[in-house]
């Protein structure tokens, strides 16, 4: 049996999802299949339930609730999926040619494919996971809080489970082989975080490298450059290995430590076959993911050149306090670049609300063209988003000064940062 469409997408994370999405939608007979879990890492084993579960904490929420929300979160992605008028298949797969893709006993064809696999956690070099060696996967569904656990990586995915873990009563240990943790963000930004997670007893070993796990009968010892240190549970972060489809290989298509080489359309070495996402290596971000498939979509659609400039790309730390924001940071920039800020606590918006630690900071040129702009505090994520369109529109201070704002707000501080 075989089903012909004008697009095959293959995988249903953010960018397998809003690829099928931006075809359908634009009038291209579309299907997807998914070999797991719909949603993917992005929705349905990491990015988003983890924000769940720290949301959960912050508005005291049972964690079995949140639980059995991510649960609808699949269910969602493929009702709307259908809505759309995508044709959905789960099933294990297999490249039979660039235009052909078997699942059980059916052969789908497509002019284009995408390919939008995406990556699985991978563990330290001579350990496995197991019960007492996790992934970010099994950290969101334990059973049990755990008295104690140590997460090696103090990256942006380790800081939030420390944040998580330490906010529900775990005693949390960071083993950072750099000298700082959220390594790529200013130590301004970083330090609040810090602050807090000292506050929760979380120790922070930063130059600290990991050289191997002992997996005991009743406790996993870490063995380090700087000595053991002894816990219940060790969660690896920020280890990730691309999950290529099969057959991909043998069709010749270019491969490079795991990821699939593309050009600025997307499109991969063999004509009509393109990579979105994780799986090409580009930018391991869900925000880079959901760009890279509408413009696809787009050019797919229309044949409109892709154009994404990442170096304003928004980003941010669900930690708490949060970090958000986009563009040059002050570790990037030199004299000519003036920096401004502005505390969060002494904004109109604070005389009503308890918690307002943080502050904005914004970046700008010579010609007071703004060419950063960051938030710390507790719902930095709100902001951030802004910083992309502030950046594009290569916006100055004057342009923050005659602007309009809703008073009192949290942005109004963007504003207060500007005139100072």
């Amino acid at each position: 049996m075989s089903t012909s469409y004008e697009v095959l997408v293959l995988g249903s994370g953010p960018a397998g999802y809003y690829s099928a999405l931006s075809c359908a939608r634009g009038g291209l007979s579309t299907a997807i299949v998914e070999n797991s879990l719909w949603g993917g890492t992005g929705f349905a084993t990491g990015c988003l339930p983890a924000k769940l579960k720290l949301d959960g904490i912050r508005s005291h929420t049972s964690l079995d609730l949140i639980s059995d929300h991510i649960h609808e979160v699949s269910k969602k992605l493929q009702r709307q999926l259908k809505e759309a008028g995508v044709s959905v298949y789960h099933s294990e797969g297999i490249f039979t040619d660039r235009n052909s893709y078997k699942i059980n006993d059916r052969i789908l064809h497509a002019k284009k494919i995408i390919v939008a696999t995406g990556s699985e956690p991978s563990c330290l070099k001579g350990s496995k996971f197991s019960e007492k060696i996790i992934s970010h996967k099994e950290a969101l569904t334990l059973k049990k809080v755990p008295d104690n656990i140590l997460i090696v990586g103090g990256d942006v995915e380790g800081i939030e489970f420390a944040s998580l873990f330490s906010q529900m009563g775990t005693k949390v240990t960071v083993v950072e082989l750099l000298s700082q943790i959220l390594p790529g963000y200013d130590r301004d930004l970083v330090g609040p975080v810090i602050r807090e997670l000292q506050n929760r007893n979380v120790d922070i070993l930063c130059s600290t490298e990991v050289q191997s796990l002992r997996d005991l009968a009743s406790e996993i010892t870490v063995v380090t450059n700087k000595g053991d240190i002894s816990c219940d549970l060790v969660l690896v972060t920020g280890l990730r290995k691309n999950s290529l489809p099969r057959g991909l290989k043998e069709l010749g298509v270019k491969i490079e430590n795991d990821s699939i080489i593309v050009d600025d359309n997307f499109e991969t070495s063999l004509q009509g076959i393109f990579a979105v996402g994780d799986i090409n290596g580009i930018l391991g971000m869900a925000g880079a993911a959901v760009q890279q498939a509408i413009q696809l979509g787009d050019y797919l659609l229309s044949g409109e050149q892709i154009n994404l400039d990442y170096s304003i790309l928004p980003r941010a730390v669900f930690s708490i306090p949060q970090i958000s924001g986009g563009g040059l940071q002050e570790k990037d920039i030199s004299s000519k670049y003036k920096v401004k800020k502005f505390q969060l606590n002494e904004s109109w918006r604070a005389m009503y609300k308890q918690s307002h630690a943080g502050f904005v900071k914004i970046i700008v040129d010579a010609d007071e063209v703004i060419r950063g702009i960051w938030f710390v505090g507790e719902n930095a994520e709100v902001h951030g988003s802004s910083a992309a369109l502030i950046l594009k529109n290569k916006t100055t201070i004057n342009d923050l000064r005659r602007d309009l704002y809703i008073h009192p707000t949290d942005f109004e501080s963007v504003f207060e940062a500007g005139i100072l």
